[in-house]
C-alpha cells in the first residue's frame, strides 16, 4: 500500500461506474478534502492575471473619450491594446494549463488514496505543463479556424451557420477531457484533441449533465459571494461603486469556484474509461500502483463524426433554445426580486 512518493496505494474508493449525482458528490468531497491546496493554487494562479487585467482596464477607460454619447478610442493606444490582447491570451492559456494540470493530478491521486500537498502535486506534475499548454493552443487554434471558416462560408451559404452548433458541441466534448487525457495518458498535444473527442462524445449527455449540475452549484456560490459583498458594501456607498470592490469580489469567486470544474472533469474521465474501456480491471492486472498512462488505449477509435453526433447537436440546440426561453424573463425577474441591488440583473434578457 505505501505512499510518500513511493506511489503504490489503492483507490480510496473502488473505480466503478457512478451516477451523475454520485460524480457531483465525489467532486465536492475531493474539493473539501484538498481545500487548502486548491485555494492556494487558485490564488497563486488567478490573482496576478486579475490584477493585470484590472490595471489595464483602468488605462483603457482613460483612453476612451466621448463625442456626445459616442465613445471613441484614442488611436495612439491601439498598438498597446493589441499587444495586451496577445499577452493576455498567452497568460490565460498558461494560467489554465498550470491550474488544470495540478488540480487534475491532485484529483487523480486522491482516487488512488494519496492526499498530496500542493508542493508534492507540483513536483510530480509540473513537467507536463508544457504539453498541456501545447494541447490548449492546438485546441484553441482548431476551434478558431473552424469558427472563422464557418462564419466566412456562411456569407455564401447561410445554412453553414448550423455548423456553429457542431463547433460548440465539439468544444464542450474536447475541452472537458483535454487536461485529463494529456496529463493522465501522457498523450501528445495534437493526438489528445482527437482522443478527447472520441472519449467525450461516447458519454456526451453524462458530461453535459454533470457540467450543468456543477455550473448551477457554482452559480449558487457566486450568488452567495455577491450577496455578502452587497451586505459589506451596500448600494450607494463608496465601496459599492469602486472598481476594486468588483475586482476583489470577482477574484474571490474565481478562487473559490475554479477548482470545481477540473475535479469534475477528472472524475468524468475516469468514469468514461471505467465504463467503456474496462480501466479498473486493467489497472488491477498491472498492479503495483498502476496509473492510466500504463494502460494501452484501444487501437480502433470510433468513427470521427457519426450520425449520433449530429443527433446530439440537434438535441443540444433544442435544449439551449428551451432554456433560453425559460430563463429569458421569469428567472431573471425572480433573481432581481430575491436579491435586489446585485448589479441589476436584466429582467428581459
Amino acid at each position: 500500500m505505501t505512499d510518500s512518493s513511493g506511489l503504490p496505494t489503492t483507490p480510496a474508493a473502488p473505480l466503478q461506474p457512478r451516477t451523475m449525482i454520485e460524480l457531483v458528490q465525489r467532486t465536492f468531497t475531493i474539493y473539501r478534502d484538498n481545500l487548502p491546496a486548491f485555494l492556494i493554487l487558485a490564488a497563486a494562479v488567478f490573482i496576478p492575471i486579475t490584477v493585470i487585467s484590472a490595471l489595464f482596464g483602468n488605462s483603457l477607460i482613460g483612453a476612451i473619450t466621448f463625442v456626445g454619447e459616442t465613445p471613441t478610442l484614442d488611436p495612439s493606444v491601439t498598438g498597446q491594446i493589441c499587444m495586451y490582447a496577445l499577452i493576455f491570451t498567452v497568460l490565460t492559456v498558461v494560467q489554465t494549463a498550470i491550474f488544470n494540470c495540478v488540480s487534475t493530478y491532485i484529483t487523480s491521486e486522491a482516487l488512488f488514496g494519496r492526499k498530496l500537498t500542493l508542493g508534492q502535486a507540483w513536483n510530480e506534475s509540473s513537467a507536463l505543463i508544457s504539453k498541456l499548454v501545447g494541447g490548449y493552443l492546438v485546441y484553441y487554434l482548431i476551434i478558431l479556424v473552424l469558427s472563422f471558416a464557418t462564419v466566412l462560408g456562411s456569407v455564401l451559404c447561410p445554412l453553414l451557420l448550423v455548423l456553429l452548433a457542431f463547433i460548440i458541441y465539439l468544444s464542450i466534448v474536447v475541452n472537458t477531457l483535454l487536461a485529463p487525457v494529456i496529463l493522465l495518458e501522457r498523450t501528445g498535444s495534437s493526438s489528445a484533441f482527437f482522443r478527447s473527442f472520441a472519449l467525450g462524445k461516447s458519454a456526451f449527455w453524462r458530461i453535459f449533465g454533470v457540467l450543468l449540475l456543477v455550473m448551477l452549484i457554482t452559480l449558487l456560490i457566486q450568488l452567495v459571494v455577491d450577496l455578502l459583498v452587497s451586505i459589506i458594501a451596500p448600494a450607494g456607498s463608496a465601496l459599492a461603486g469602486s472598481q476594486w470592490t468588483t475586482t476583489l469580489s470577482g477574484m474571490v469567486i474565481s478562487i473559490v469556484t475554479a477548482p470545481i470544474a477540473p475535479v469534475a472533469m477528472t472524475l468524468l474521465y475516469y468514469d468514461i474509461r471505467v465504463r467503456g474501456e474496462n480501466l479498473a480491471p486493467a489497472l488491477q492486472q498491472i498492479g503495483g500502483g498502476a496509473r492510466p498512462h500504463q494502460v494501452a488505449v484501444p487501437p480502433n477509435p470510433p468513427q470521427l463524426v457519426s450520425s449520433q453526433d449530429w443527433i446530439n447537436v440537434a438535441a443540444l440546440v433544442g435544449i439551449v433554445l428551451v432554456m433560453t426561453l425559460l430563463l429569458s424573463g421569469t428567472a431573471f425577474t425572480l433573481f432581481n426580486l430575491l436579491v435586489p441591488g446585485m448589479g441589476g440583473l436584466p429582467s428581459g434578457f
